[in-house]
């Protein structure tokens, strides 16, 4: 930062530095920001730490977003937090994300927040995204509400990602709601999650989907999706006939659905399952009960020898709980090939309780132990209130739970983690991201 020299003031700077070391603010954050040398100054400084102490905003803040000393105004951070007290919105969202204070504006936060009260949203979403305040546009948001409530989609799926409001695009939105239609997709009967992947997807990647001359297999689960072809059984015509319509092999429709083509004789005595976890049947439980035990068992023995913390009473009520939940789908698949369904579904539970997270915090780590490839629909969360007994015996800030379930999402579809879209969202670059990563991954260590 060459402007030091060129607008910097040896008196103001030896100022500064006194100020936060007074304070017991680690010098550190100048070599984050130096531009609190070249523009910051002393007396700004203090206003701005003394509306923090004044409000008990703990000064982590400023070693998150150091912007906030170097360009943000005390005035405004006073303002802002009036509002959100105002509004019986918690401080706690300043420590979630400082750059409200650092680059948010008191007007445009008014603005926002009548547009959410004048469309009867709750203004706990700000406490689930204060991305909403730190990047959000009123005008923008108001389109976005206009778009979805054009196209009779339900505004809980604002409350259910409300990140939309934050970094969404009323146009990609609305061009895409228009392809679909263009396309004679009904998709006001979508559940929320279809129509939140919508919302986020290029609309150039939505035309690929149903450009059947140049099908890519890896866009069937998605197609399927749109299409009502997913969460269905299908039987070995059904699945001859849309390989036809889509000019694909049926080693291309395993593979765009991520079963294994040793389905194929399975597919053509019975049936297979292709959709979201189904829990399991009264019939299957009496006639697998012993296979459910042994398998329930083995995961416990192996999580809890791996991790001594974990006792083996809770693992197995986790994993058989999530077995019988979200294991019917597997075993109506795989119910002629006893041996294959068994290593299938310990691989399914152990990599739930334990490898996912890995996954989602380093994509290249494998799984070494034996596995099949399951169903596509295997995603060890399908919500982010899904739970991990290896996640509870760890604490977690704010930003450590909110970086996980957005990884997750990425994981669960399948898709390559986009971190570029999660540093925008959350407020950090993406070199914060690496290093929280790596916190985590310690934490667990840890634990054995």
């Amino acid at each position: 930062c060459p402007t030091i020299l060129a607008m910097g003031k040896a008196k103001g700077i030896i100022d500064i530095i006194k100020i936060l070391k007074d304070n017991q603010i680690h010098l550190s954050i100048i070599e984050q920001c130096p531009s609190i040398l070249a523009f910051g100054k002393a007396k700004k400084i203090i206003d701005i730490i003394n509306t923090l102490k004044d409000n008990q905003i703990d000064f982590s803040i400023i070693e998150q977003c150091p912007t906030t000393l170097a360009f943000g105004k005390a005035n405004e951070i006073i303002d802002i937090i009036k509002i959100l007290k105002n509004n019986q919105i918690q401080l706690s969202i300043i420590e979630q994300c400082p750059t409200t204070l650092a680059y948010g504006k008191a007007k445009e936060f008014i603005d926002i927040i009548n547009a959410l009260k004048d469309n009867q949203i709750h203004l706990s979403i700000i406490e689930q995204c204060p991305t909403i305040l730190a990047r959000g546009k009123a005008k923008d948001i108001i389109d976005i509400i206009k778009v979805l409530k054009d196209n009779q989609i339900h505004l809980s799926t604002i409350e259910q990602c409300p990140s939309i409001l934050a970094i969404g695009k009323a146009t990609v939105i609305q061009a895409n709601f228009e392809l679909l239609k263009q396309y004679g997709m009904n998709f006001h009967h979508y559940d929320t999650p279809l129509i939140i992947k919508i919302i986020w997807t290029d609309t150039i990647e939505l035309v690929n989907i149903f450009d059947i001359a140049n099908f890519s297999k890896q866009n069937l689960k998605f197609y399927l999706q749109l299409t009502d072809g997913y969460n269905k059984f299908y039987h070995y015509q059904n699945v001859i006939d849309l390989c036809k319509d889509l000019k694909i092999s049926i080693g291309d429709f395993f593979d765009g659905v991520n079963l294994s083509e040793k389905l194929l004789q399975s597919l053509k005595e019975h049936s297979l399952w292709i959709g979201d976890p189904l829990p399991v049947t009264k019939e299957q439980l009496q006639n697998h009960e012993s296979l459910i035990i042994d398998v329930t068992t083995s995961v416990s023995h192996a999580l809890s020898r791996r991790y001594y913390k974990l006792q083996i009473d809770d693992i197995h009520g986790v994993a058989l709980d999530l077995l019988l939940t979200r294991c019917g789908g597997i075993i109506h698949n795989f119910e002629d090939q006893l041996n294959t369904l068994k290593k299938i579904l310990i691989s399914y539970l152990y990599k739930s309780l334990l490898f996912s997270l890995f996954k989602a915090l380093d994509p290249s780590y494998s799984f070494t132990e034996h596995q099949e490839r399951t169903l596509t629909n295997d995603g060890i969360y399908k919500s982010e209130n899904d739970s991990n007994p290896i996640l509870d015996l760890i604490d977690q800030n704010e930003v450590e739970k909110k970086l996980i379930q957005l990884m997750r999402k990425y994981i669960e579809n399948d898709q390559e983690i986009d971190y570029i879209k999660i540093a925008t969202e959350l407020n950090i670059s993406q070199e914060e991201i690496e290093n929280i990563k790596k916190t985590i991954q310690k934490k667990i260590l840890q634990l054995k």
